[in-house]
């Protein structure tokens, strides 16, 4: 059996009104650990001032927690393909998004008030790509790439990247995983090849983050 210790490590945006108050608006709506959300807060305060993707949204918490910190005129592309028919998972820890979670998401969106700052976009990454290369390629500073398929990832991760600034970050969810080897095995492969024009760190909290220098 594998184990794994956490570590209590000093944050210095743990007690940032900021945090605790996008964090109370997405906690109702998310799987993702509190540990995860203050890397997500440390991403959006240390990258450039951009738009942001999040990929593999389900019910929002993500979302919602990244528009509420956004400023500007920037948007969030909130990219799931809810409204496809899929296979149940034998992972129970891996889960399909439904039309009943963009329903979730929409309504938690139109209550808190943050629907300017956000575009759904119901469908594949491919298909996103394809739509927005032109008017997002380098303007992105930040994707949360929160899907569990490693072949989603060796397909979309160089065009993710060319939608990023320099300076901007991918945030991995799934890296890691005891349940994902074949994802961090992906991830580990690209970032020993690209180093040339990238930089990746693994945060305590599990995230496997790529830079674009």
């Amino acid at each position: 059996y594998s184990f794994y210790i956490t570590e209590n490590i000093y944050n210095p945006h743990i007690t940032e009104k900021s945090f605790e108050t996008s964090f109370a608006k997405a906690n109702p709506h998310t799987i993702i650990s509190s540990y995860k959300f203050r890397t997500l807060f440390w991403a959006i305060q240390e990258s450039p001032m951009g738009n942001i993707i999040d990929i593999g949204v389900l019910r929002g918490g993500s979302s919602i927690f990244l528009a509420s910190l956004m400023q500007g005129e920037s948007k969030l592309f909130a990219v799931d393909n809810w409204s496809e028919k899929k296979e149940t998972h034998s992972d129970p820890l891996l889960q399909n998004s439904s039309s009943r979670d963009l329903y979730i998401f929409k309504t938690a969106i139109r209550n808190i008030r943050i629907e300017e700052y956000i575009n759904i976009c119901d469908d594949s990454l491919n298909s996103f790509i394809d739509s927005y290369r032109n008017i997002l390629r380098g303007t992105v500073s930040l994707i949360h790439f929160d899907l569990y398929d490693d072949k989603v990832f060796d397909q979309n991760i160089e065009d993710m990247l060319e939608l990023l600034m320099h300076g901007g970050c991918l945030l991995l969810g799934g890296y890691g995983a005891l349940s994902l080897p074949k994802l961090t095995r992906s991830v580990n492969e690209f970032t020993n090849k690209s180093r040339s024009y990238t930089r990746f760190f693994e945060d305590k909290s599990g995230y496997g983050i790529i830079l674009k220098i």
